[in-house]
């Protein structure tokens, strides 16, 4: 069984989050998959400028979620 909190933070990257969260539990996903797309769900946020998180294209944020990217510093 998965459980979350509420965020406490209020953000619409947080909301976009918890959104992506909340769909890949209404479809289903595995565990692992789930979380990356809620993470994939706030990254996309953070390219629309606003609050709101404009983007219903399920399709885009799976090619987030399955991207490799490593921090260079």
């Amino acid at each position: 069984m998965i459980t979350c909190r509420a965020p406490s933070a209020r953000s619409a990257a947080t909301a976009a989050f918890a959104s992506g969260l909340i769909y890949a539990m209404i479809r289903g996903y595995k565990p692992m998959d789930l979380i990356n797309f809620a993470v994939a769900s706030s990254v996309i946020k953070h390219t629309i400028h606003g609050d709101a998180n404009i983007t219903d294209d399920a399709r885009a944020i799976k090619e987030i979620m399955n991207q490799n990217f490593d921090i260079k510093r």
